[in-house]
């Protein structure tokens, strides 16, 4: 084989080599990002349908202008904490020290209160691939390195707050 030869034959092993490497590095970030969307329509499907529960009255099931209802005497009541939960009516639902859980194909979802701020609902959903910090660790929530979006719903404004984490 002449020296012509071998040489084309290298450079289009390096050609084909660089093409896969594009392809590859082009198809995981496709699936990252759609990932990422998937966990911001659950985030603002969950927000909805939470701000919907906020501000529907006790006699519909909601907690009329509160996220964990009051009982007749104006008191918490800790008999319907789990309420807003049940007014989603996710199917894989559980509660844990973190807030309240739910499990989607995209993702899990924390809900929880802020703290000192009644009114203000945080939503955490971590998604199920790798984000754009491999590292990155929040407190308790999903894998290291995984998508990580934040919504905040605040019952009063209704405004809607989203932060992407990861």
């Amino acid at each position: 084989m002449g020296t012509q030869q071998i040489l084309l034959l290298v450079l289009s092993v390096i050609v084909v080599g660089a093409t896969l490497a594009v392809g590859i590095t082009m198809f995981n970030q496709q699936s990252v990002n759609s990932n990422r969307s998937a966990i911001i329509a659950d985030l603002n499907h969950i927000g909805a349908n939470s701000l919907t529960f906020y501000r529907a009255p006790r006699s519909m099931g909601g907690g009329e202008q509160h996220w964990i209802p009051l009982d007749a005497e104006g008191n918490l009541d800790n008999n319907r904490g789990d309420a807003l939960g049940l007014w989603l009516n996710y199917q894989d639902y559980e509660e844990s020290a973190d807030g309240d859980k739910y499990y989607t194909n995209n993702g899990v979802f924390w809900m929880n209160l802020a703290p000192g701020l009644s009114d203000e609902l945080i939503i955490i959903g971590s998604g199920t691939e790798k984000g754009i910090d491999r590292s990155y660790s929040s407190a308790g929530h999903g894998e290291t390195g995984c998508i990580e979006v934040e919504l905040r719903v605040i019952g009063d404004t209704k405004k809607f707050s989203l932060k992407v984490l990861n």
